[in-house]
């Protein structure tokens, strides 16, 4: 679902990026000082980032499952892969920050990481899903935003969590900031769209 929204966007470098913005229905450009604003209206998403992670462990069932029923219908959630070949959801590499375990995910297993509590205390022990169980929470008009933090093998573990489920292309999005593995999964997922970040701030 879109929302229409109006933007204020800061551009410090001239007209470069107001040209950039023509065709989304601009309103008007003012100055101040020596910083131009272009007021926009624009077409936005409202994703839950990290499921709804005010309210429960981040990147937890718990999380994306409060998210839904809350009304969202599109969420965000981090993917790297486990020594053994397991694609779980961690926006960190490693599980000191989430889990208080000071080890990297591409050297533990996915038993070892199912050990951890991803609430550290904040809920009854909650456990770090994989992939394939954040996508079964997801209902049938729902959308998920899946951002590959591991790059290189992760991308063959997909074809076989998306082989076991009913998922449309357009429910599926990738995102990532490494450009070889958005390029890679666009190739290996033509029908999906794929987005390489660049920055998370404008300014």
């Amino acid at each position: 679902r879109l929302y229409q929204m109006e933007v204020k966007i800061p551009v410090k470098c001239g007209e470069l990026l107001l040209a950039d913005i023509e065709n989304t229905g601009v309103n008007v450009i003012f100055s101040c000082d020596c910083v131009k604003y272009r007021t926009v209206i624009m077409s936005v998403k409202l994703v839950a980032h990290r499921g709804e992670s005010e309210a429960a462990p981040e990147n937890t069932l718990e999380a994306f499952t409060l998210a839904w029923a809350r009304g969202a219908r599109c969420i965000e959630g981090d993917f790297h892969l486990t020594r053994d070949g397991e694609v779980v959801c961690m926006h960190d590499d490693n599980a000191k920050r989430t889990c208080g375990v000071d080890r990297p995910l591409a050297e533990l297993t996915l038993a070892e990481i199912r050990s951890f509590d991803a609430g550290k205390g904040r809920l009854e022990f909650t456990r770090v899903p994989t992939l394939g169980e954040v996508l079964r929470t997801m209902p049938e008009d729902g959308e998920i935003f899946i951002e590959l933090k591991s790059v290189g093998p992760i991308l063959d573990r997909l074809k076989a969590v998306f082989a076991a489920g009913p998922w449309r292309p357009e429910q599926l999005t990738f995102i990532a900031f490494d450009e070889t593995t958005i390029s890679s999964v666009k190739k290996l997922f033509p029908a999906h769209n794929a987005y390489w970040l660049l920055c998370n701030w404008i300014g």
